[in-house]
């Protein structure tokens, strides 16, 4: 076996992402190769700043489906950007509606709330990406296994927790098929086991993957009503 080592990746954007991630987007492909080069990615914003999969359309011959919740962002046929408020209960119709495959070979996920449950949604749905990238809240120490409760109509406000913590991720994808590989400032990658042991590839241990909370990249999160969250609000969550 050997080690699928994103430890040894710079962080550096190689196309339009935030903060690197497609950096490590390359490394996985990289490892284990591609097949249809299908790609989904929600909020994907306009499909350009900020957005995961640009690098892959842009300069790697990827094709895929974008969806955005914002109603300011205009739709965009040229690049299959499409406006659509996603919930668990809907994601896999609006993924039939736009004929996503089954097994596409990415899902990158950041909408700033029900990510797990949508994700878990997905998964279930009998849909099996071979990648899956998702947004944590990376305030919880490693072994916390938290996660908002679902609230189909949860916007986040700027400030407050969203999202679920890393293992919570971990504890759910494991009993789905799927491995945590990395977790890149607040975004995890998961991989299907089934694509790791085909390549004979062994990720590090979670202490590497994920070794401590990263609480201060949340100083500068503020609510729209001009406060900071410290404090986890209990009532909005819950222990898996």
């Amino acid at each position: 076996m050997n080690t699928l080592n994103f430890n040894i990746i710079d962080s550096v954007s190689l196309g339009r992402s935030q903060k690197g991630q497609d950096s490590f987007i390359q490394y996985a492909y990289e490892m284990i190769g591609t097949t249809n080069k299908y790609y989904v990615e929600f909020g994907a914003c306009d499909g350009y700043n900020m957005c995961n999969t640009a690098y892959l359309r842009e300069s790697k011959g990827w094709s895929g489906l974008l969806l955005e919740g914002d109603p300011n962002v205009r739709e965009d046929p040229s690049i299959n950007l499409h406006n659509r408020w996603i919930d668990k209960d809907n994601i896999c119709g609006i993924f039939e509606e736009f004929q996503v495959p089954k097994d596409l070979d990415f899902l990158c996920i950041d909408i700033d709330g029900m990510d797990f449950w949508i994700t878990k949604a997905i998964l279930e749905g009998g849909y099996r990406p071979r990648v899956v990238m998702v947004e944590t809240n990376v305030r919880f120490d490693p072994y916390d296994s938290k996660t908002l409760k679902y609230n189909p109509q949860w916007v986040w406000d700027g400030g407050n927790w969203c999202g679920a913590s890393p293992y919570a991720f971990k504890k759910m994808f494991n009993a789905l098929g799927y491995e945590p590989t990395w977790v890149h400032i607040d975004d995890m990658i998961a991989i299907r086991k089934d694509i790791l042991d085909d390549n004979q590839l062994q990720p590090l241990e979670w202490d590497t993957i994920y070794p401590h909370s990263l609480k201060e990249i949340y100083a500068g999160h503020i609510s729209r009503d001009g406060k900071q969250t410290f404090e986890l609000n209990e009532e909005e969550w819950m222990n898996i």
